[in-house]
């Protein structure tokens, strides 16, 4: 039992994984806020319309290393219980 829950959360965060680096699920205006576009953002020299501005860009990666972190977390406070 256990080892078919995980296949389906292995296959759904691979889903999850594959739509943000291909920005497949994002629409247009969202995708600026996925991490491969805010890291551009953040260290590009030439600007564009489409980008967020360098600072907002690295407020979005720190955002995502927060959220990261945070679920580590709760996962090793969970586990280790």
């Amino acid at each position: 039992m256990a080892g078919k829950s995980q296949i389906r959360a292995g296959a759904g965060s691979i889903a999850i994984i594959g739509s943000q680096l291909f920005a497949v699920a994002v629409p247009q205006g969202g995708r600026r806020y996925l991490p491969g576009s805010a890291l551009q953002a953040a260290v590009t020299v030439d600007r564009t319309d489409d980008l967020l501005a360098p600072t907002a860009g690295l407020l979005v990666l720190a955002a995502y290393a927060a959220v990261a972190i945070a679920m580590a977390l709760a996962v090793i406070g969970r586990r280790d219980t």
